[in-house]
């Protein structure tokens, strides 16, 4: 996998992404056109505050799987096309799953065996995981009901932090 860094990064940060298998790629100084073209491959990108990653942006990456940014904030990133793509990517996996089923069925195949297989291991997957669901789902509420704008203070007393 192919991680792209278009800005310098702590070493500890190169580091730990080279341990996890990644194929590192630094370009600091060349126009976004030729890193584009040169490195289309790229799955990860790194960047920071100074990119605007829009639409245009991410459709020059087509293997594009994660975007890192140093720093603070998404105000240069646009996560409602991050979004859209990676729930057209979810639904993509989820029409194939269910028409490769469908072919199977056709051709005489029992799929009862592999939904239920699906069905329990959901629920063991859902009982292991339950924090994470917990806090994605907890997340989404927040991404789709939009409570804060930008700008916004956000106070947790409990915690005693801003």
């Amino acid at each position: 996998m192919k991680a792209l860094l278009l800005d310098d990064t702590h070493p500890f940060l190169e580091q730990e992404l080279q341990q996890g298998g990644l194929l590192l790629v630094r370009e600091f100084q060349a126009p976004l056109e030729e890193i584009a073209s040169s490195h289309a491959d790229a799955e990860v990108l790194i960047i920071r505050s100074r990119m605007k990653v829009d639409r245009n942006f991410m459709n020059q990456f087509p293997m594009l799987k994660v975007i890192g940014r140093l720093g603070a904030g998404l105000e240069n990133i646009d996560v409602d096309e991050a979004t859209y793509e990676a729930i057209t990517k979810i639904i993509r996996l989820s029409i194939i799953v269910t028409s490769g089923l469908i072919i199977l069925q056709t051709f005489g195949f029992s799929i009862s065996g592999v939904l239920a297989f699906g069905g329990i291991g959901g629920v063991a997957v859902g009982f292991a995981a339950k924090d994470m669901l917990a806090n994605f789902f907890g997340g989404l509420m927040i991404y789709l009901d939009r409570p804060f704008r930008k700008g916004d203070w956000i106070r947790s007393p409990d915690r005693e932090l801003e």
